[in-house]
């Protein structure tokens, strides 16, 4: 399990998730899958989703998921562990958000080269959107 989901779902079990179904890759246990949507376009898997709550936690590691500012400043360029440009990437990352949103999700995201206090202020909100939300299926 990547070290940020199982710090994720230990965290938000410990708080408040206890009763949901979280949804989230866990190679060591292959009863959990990720959440996603599929449309004429492909499919698209989300990192951690309690879907009776229709919140999503995305994690984009800083490598692969480039931030607006660096599309204005690389734009077409190649990312290197992509092979495609920031341009377009950026644009991928954008569809997949927009699918959720206008599923009715709420989608936060959270990046690796966030500061600790960002990553709990996120968490924070994530926690309070589910417990605004409760169980909306």
């Amino acid at each position: 399990m990547p070290l940020f989901i199982g710090n994720c779902s230990k965290a938000l079990t410990n708080r408040m998730i206890d009763g949901y179904t979280l949804y989230y890759r866990d190679s060591e246990d292959t009863t959990k899958r990720e959440w996603f949507i599929a449309d004429r376009l492909g499919v698209r898997f989300y990192d951690f989703c309690v879907k009776e709550a229709k919140v999503i936690l995305e994690y984009d590691g800083a490598k692969w998921h480039p931030t607006q500012e660096q599309v204005h400043e690389f734009g077409d360029e190649l990312m290197e562990v992509t092979n495609i440009s920031y341009k377009e990437k950026y644009a991928i990352d954008a569809a997949k958000r927009s699918k959720a949103e206008e599923k009715g999700f709420t989608v936060y995201t959270i990046r690796s080269d966030y500061t600790q206090t960002q990553v709990k202020a996120i968490i924070e909100k994530f926690i309070d959107q589910v417990r605004k939300n409760g169980r909306v299926e």
